[in-house]
């Protein structure tokens, strides 16, 4: 949740501001809800757990990457 201000921070962009609060909360929320619909339709939490844990490796190497380029491109 304090990473989004921390990346603000750090990377001099932008503000924090109350709406950043509600939509890092209704993005957690939303991620909750996914996962015990994802968790019920698949049967099995270990399953559902080892698919949102290679999901999010995946998706967190594509915005390491993304982000690498970012701060190369505007060099």
């Amino acid at each position: 949740m304090f990473g989004n201000y921390f990346m603000q921070y750090i990377l001099a962009v932008g503000r924090s501001d109350i709406t950043d609060v509600l939509t890092n909360t209704a993005g957690g929320l939303l991620g909750l809800a996914v996962y015990s619909i994802a968790a019920r339709l698949i049967g099995n939490r270990i399953k559902a757990n080892r698919l949102f844990s290679i999901l999010a490796g995946i998706v967190s190497v594509v915005v390491i990457g993304l982000l690498g380029f970012l701060l190369f491109a505007n060099r």
